[in-house]
């Protein structure tokens, strides 16, 4: 970022998001604060929500976990699935069962069937010692995750992997299907995902 500016290159909304990106990975708090604030105030150009989710998780994974709903609270909107998400697997990692309630609360809200907030919130429950609450969500997980459309789904995978199942076995495979999307899911967020058995 500092080359870009010696070399008189303006930097643009994608500069900010790889910055505050590599704060929070990094957990330079304080360097992405001031990149946040000088976004707008600076280089006019206003934060988007991506912006905001970038900077909220910078409090998150630093546990600061009443900054990041301060912030989430100055966005232009709070319907964004990724920053709850997010904000979920940070609440996984800090074992915050308050925040991470409220986040699962507004994945739902968003996407029902979603496998990864069902997962990590059971993960959050069983890291706190709140073992029929995390079996409660793994059932429900189980319940909702496997609709007509996943089905339908496995199916078609099935025919392409030529894989030849009885039916019994179909949820072996399904099972085992779910494990590796929800591990794909949250490699993108360098978080690991544990399946409560």
């Amino acid at each position: 970022f500092q080359s870009m500016q010696g070399d008189d290159i303006s930097p643009n909304r994608v500069t900010f998001l790889c910055v505050l990106n590599a704060c929070s990975r990094s957990g330079l708090l304080d360097e992405a604060k001031n990149y946040f604030e000088n976004i707008n105030r600076k280089y006019s150009i206003t934060p988007t929500l991506e912006h905001h989710t970038c900077m909220m998780m910078v409090f998150a994974c630093a546990g600061h976990f009443d900054k990041a709903m301060s912030m989430i609270e100055l966005m232009p909107s709070c319907d964004y699935f990724s920053l709850w998400l997010a904000l979920l697997g940070a609440c996984r990692k800090w074992g915050n069962v308050k925040v991470g309630r409220i986040a699962f609360d507004h994945v739902i809200q968003l996407d029902r069937s979603c496998a990864a907030a069902y997962t990590l919130l059971t993960n959050i429950y069983v890291g706190s010692g709140m073992v029929e609450e995390a079996r409660r969500i793994e059932t429900t997980r189980r319940k909702l995750c496997f609709t007509w459309k996943n089905w339908k789904f496995v199916c078609r995978l099935k025919k392409i992997l030529k894989i030849k199942l009885i039916c019994e076995d179909i949820f072996t495979f399904w099972n085992a299907f779910r494990v590796w999307k929800d591990a794909f899911i949250w490699n993108q967020f360098h978080t690991c995902t544990e399946i409560l058995r």
